[in-house]
């Protein structure tokens, strides 16, 4: 009897993601515990913003920054393709994957998300989505990820519906291939923060080189947001998430300076001012989507521009301080 047999369960440590924006950019806050988020590292690769607007039935606002997949000191990572021609390749593969689970790997791979388990928030649907899987008990495999009501969850899956939902996906590139990404935190992901490299990125957040990167995407973002709601349309609630996380995202980085003595308290103290006017707007959003009252869009729209040329002044301060 090989070694996965005799281990009936294995759970990998996952942590409450500080952000929970897209999968690709929220993964890495639910696998490295809080003395890694801590050192400060992490901040000086979110300060960026883009708004993706080239499609307008699916333009959407993100982080910039994913470069935790190219940076080897941060994660050992390893792209993972099983054949399956018949019905019994695809058990190999499931003991495949549960070998890297046991070595200590997380697994980022795409599914068909009506295997997903219907829950009152949820209700089944065929649509190519992405998980984080991190472990396994004898009937299932557990996984986290954010489905398309725009919320994280945690759910386990029978290891039979999540076999069939890997080879449900037909949007797979290479037929009859089921790839997927492995990673593991490396030990020297706890850098310290280089200010210098901060410094530029926090300048290029406040001067951006066009109008859909830095401030610029969050104004333009909102402008297309208080359109829609004029006109009763919909947009993206999850980029609107991700604009408050953002602010999150920046407060953190600020209250490390301040703890560095890079920055004064007192600016750290302001900026939280500026995450809770963005969730002030997030709430905003979702009334509107309860509603349909079109009185939010000047709301919006105000808030956003006085919250943007406050945050400004801000940062212009700690950058030239």
């Amino acid at each position: 009897m090989n070694e996965i047999q005799q281990t009936d369960s294995v759970v990998l440590p996952i942590y409450d993601p500080m952000i929970k924006a897209y999968l690709h950019i929220g993964m890495p806050f639910s696998i490295l515990p809080s003395r890694h988020i801590e050192s400060g590292w992490v901040y000086q690769t979110y300060a960026q913003m883009v708004y993706h607007r080239e499609d307008p039935e699916d333009a959407f606002l993100d982080f910039e920054n994913s470069i935790f997949w190219e940076d080897e000191d941060v994660f050992t990572k390893g792209f993972i393709a099983f054949p399956v021609k018949n019905k019994n390749d695809k058990w190999k593969m499931l003991e495949g994957l549960k070998w890297l689970i046991k070595a200590g790997y997380y697994i980022y791979a795409d599914w068909d998300e009506y295997y997903v388990p219907e829950t009152p928030f949820y209700k089944r649907h065929f649509f190519r989505h992405y998980c984080l899987i991190y472990g396994y008990d004898k009937d299932h495999i557990y996984t986290e990820g954010y489905l398309e009501d725009g919320h994280w969850h945690r759910f386990q899956i029978t290891q039979e519906e999540f076999v069939q939902a890997l080879l449900e996906n037909d949007d797979r590139d290479v037929k009859g291939v089921i790839s997927v990404n492995t990673y593991r935190p490396r030990e020297n992901f706890n850098k310290r923060f280089e200010w210098k490299k901060g410094k530029t990125e926090i300048q290029n957040y406040l001067y951006p080189k066009d109008e859909v990167h830095g401030r610029h995407a969050i104004r333009a973002f909102f402008d297309d947001v208080c359109s829609a709601i004029e006109r009763g349309g919909e947009f993206p609630i999850q980029s609107v998430s991700i604009a408050y996380e953002h602010k999150i995202m920046m407060l953190e980085r600020i209250r490390f300076l301040s703890e560095e003595k890079i920055c004064s308290k007192e600016i750290a103290d302001q900026y939280e001012l500026i995450k809770k006017g963005f969730y002030t707007i997030l709430c905003g959003c979702m009334k509107y989507k309860v509603t349909g009252k079109t009185v939010w869009a000047d709301r919006i729209k105000t808030k956003t521009e006085d919250l943007l040329i406050t945050e400004k002044v801000i940062l212009e301060r700690m950058v030239n301080g």
